[in-house]
């Protein structure tokens, strides 16, 4: 039995407006007023993960019995995605839940990925990440008090592409914290088209070519048609954006240790093996995790060459 995961499409969408609109689809209309947003940035001491927390906006009036706390919505950005890159997401949904924005380790472009010796690249897999994640959750929700109370029990988590194995993953190894898992941009298997484009996107990071990763991952990302209806100056400040915010090693990084695909053997004690997509998709839906089973939504827009309709269909 695969995941609980159900599933909605729609066939204009590019790869990421899916995700936006997934963020949409959480949003429910409000009449409380709304505070001036708060939002703070954390570093959990001892490690690497970077987040941001945007504090719930509404505030409870007068006479006011229908108020409540919703649990937090944590959201993982994808492959060369930052904080920034979904602030103006995070900043709409917070206007009546906590928000937190957890940029996966690789990602930017203010730490080395090397260890301390200078022999060996930090550990960035996804259980590791998952494990960052539970950390910084833990420590942001410690710092606020006031939001556990009145408040719902778990977590809600958006996940795009590598945010959505990161969740995965998470969910694999904290069932308790998750109540609603949802994912965009993760499939059973990659396409033909999708593993060619890692392939490249491989290729340029490993001769330092971040110009062309970024024009690559664009042409992954968003719709040939959406792209060419763009204004060629937009399209090269994204570039620019892109290859001046990251690192080659830390983007390699991620994909030689995120990236792995089912190889012929089922042998699960293989530590690669049990973090790909469809062995965790079997363990999230397996009856070890029935005590507290999560509830899971896929998005895929019809148009995603990464994650096509079909292969995300097996998830479900």
């Amino acid at each position: 039995m695969h995941a609980p995961f159900s599933y909605s499409v729609n066939g204009i969408l590019p790869r990421t407006l899916a995700l936006v609109l997934l963020c949409v689809l959480l949003l429910e209309a409000t009449t409380t007023s709304l505070a001036l947003q708060r939002v703070h940035d954390y570093e959990v001491p001892g490690q690497l993960l970077v987040s941001r927390l945007y504090r719930q906006q509404q505030q409870q009036t007068s006479g006011d019995s229908n108020y409540r706390r919703r649990r937090p919505l944590i959201l993982l950005p994808g492959m060369a995605q930052t904080i920034a890159t979904w602030d103006s997401q995070a900043t709409l949904l917070s206007r009546e839940r906590t928000v937190l924005v957890c940029e996966p380790l690789g990602i930017g472009n203010k730490i080395s990925f090397l260890s301390a010796s200078g022999s060996s690249s930090r550990n960035v897999t996804l259980p590791f990440q998952a494990q960052c994640l539970y950390e910084t959750v833990q420590h942001v929700f410690a710092a606020q008090q006031d939001d556990q109370e009145e408040q719902e029990q778990g977590f809600d988590i958006v996940g795009f592409s590598l945010g959505g194995r990161i969740a995965m993953a998470f969910a694999c190894l904290y069932p308790m914290e998750v109540h609603n898992l949802h994912i965009t941009g993760v499939a059973w298997e990659r396409s033909a088209r999708g593993k060619t484009n890692l392939l490249a996107w491989k290729n340029c990071l490993e001769h330092d070519n971040l110009r062309g990763f970024a024009w690559l991952a664009i042409m992954a990302t968003y719709s040939p048609t959406f792209l060419l209806v763009q204004p060629q100056e937009k399209i090269s400040t994204w570039v620019e954006t892109l290859s001046t915010s990251h690192t080659s090693q830390g983007l390699l990084e991620l994909m030689r240790q995120t990236h792995q695909e089912d190889n012929d053997g089922d042998d699960d004690d293989d530590l690669d093996n049990i973090w790909t997509v469809p062995k965790m998709a079997n363990r999230l839906g397996s009856t070890a995790n029935k005590v507290s089973p999560c509830r899971g939504h896929l998005c895929v827009g019809q148009e995603d060459e990464m994650a096509p309709f079909e292969q995300v269909n097996r998830l479900a």
